[in-house]
């Protein structure tokens, strides 16, 4: 069988551990390491806003801390977002309203509150790490499909090179 231009062989069955011949063309492997970058862009991007949760979480849980701390109708700053407070008054320092689905709010102990976020924190630190892991894995197969291309460019031109030198011998 004629071997297309631009194919690299890899000599090693992953299964068996025995020699054996696979050939991938260059834009085989260019499409994967494009793949590759676009999972990897990707995972970056999960991490990054897994991280913003956890921060919001643990911001929350330290609000929520402050609020147990608080004496019912003392006055407070509370947290609005973006830097903005909202003087007032917190008349039950014991339940809190939780959001479920849409805007449908239910009284929620203060207690259960810290225990429902602390499992969320480390329901998202477990989520990061398996992105991480993701992360890592995805860049260890873009290094290798790099080394292969680099690897058909040098053959590519030392086919170049051999051709050259057989025409100038003619």
């Amino acid at each position: 069988m004629a071997k297309k231009k631009n194919e690299i062989n890899n000599t090693e069955n992953q299964t068996t551990g025995q020699p054996k011949e696979m050939k991938v063309t260059g834009q085989q492997l260019m499409d994967t390491y494009r793949n590759d970058q676009t999972k990897l862009e990707g995972l970056e991007k999960k991490a990054r806003s897994l991280q913003k949760v956890i921060n919001e979480m643990i911001t929350a849980v330290d609000s929520v801390k402050g609020i147990e701390k608080t004496t019912s109708g003392e006055n407070t700053l509370i947290p609005l977002g973006a830097g903005i407070y909202a003087e007032g008054k917190i008349t039950n320092t014991k339940i809190l309203k939780s959001s479920l689905a849409g805007n449908v709010l239910v009284d929620t102990d203060i207690k259960k509150v810290v225990e429902n976020l602390d499992q969320d924190i480390k329901k998202a630190g477990k989520e990061i790490a398996n992105t991480q892991s993701e992360l890592q894995k995805t860049q260890r197969n873009l290094q290798m499909v790099s080394q292969m291309l680099q690897k058909g460019q040098q053959m590519m031109q030392q086919n170049q090179n051999k051709k050259e030198q057989a025409s100038d011998v003619s």
